[in-house]
């Protein structure tokens, strides 16, 4: 099978952005002209709360969501609200979010079952530069997991 085409994605992280992004208008513009060359454009994030003004958000095709690697349970179920929190704020743009380095495998399981299929995790599969298979195991376990989580909603 051939690749006709192969789209790339720029992905800005939205401190950076923030940092830059004085005029609302001139963000607005220049992400439009990256759409108008034919760029992807993701969003990613690791805070809790959304930084950006909404005009620029909604320019973004994918939003990321980093998780941080968390040691102890109690600060887990803190960041887990926080995930909730973030989550809920970027799902009104209707755009796929992905979240990232989830620490463990039950809390893959739980950002599954909150509506996000779109995770990464060293849980799945060891972090390579290479595109690695996930076990056929692994693979029906989530399967499964997004299956239940369908039929809830």
């Amino acid at each position: 099978q051939t690749v006709n085409k192969i789209d790339i994605v720029l992905l800005f992280d939205e401190q950076e952005v923030c940092d830059n992004a004085s005029q609302i208008d001139l963000v607005v513009n220049k992400l439009k002209e990256l759409h108008n060359l034919g760029y992807g454009l993701a969003l990613a994030t690791s805070d809790k709360t959304l930084l950006l003004d909404s005009k620029i958000n909604i320019e973004f095709d994918y939003f990321v969501v980093k998780a941080v690697n968390i040691k102890t349970k109690e600060r887990m179920n803190s960041i887990t609200h926080s995930y909730y929190s973030i989550i809920a704020s970027l799902q009104r743009y209707n755009k796929p979010i992905i979240v990232t380095d989830i620490p463990t495998r039950h809390y893959v399981d739980i950002i599954i079952q909150s509506g996000i299929n779109l995770v990464s995790s060293d849980t799945n599969g060891p972090t390579s530069e290479m595109v690695m298979p996930v076990s056929e195991k692994r693979m029906k376990e989530l399967n499964d997991i997004a299956i239940a989580a369908s039929r809830r909603v």
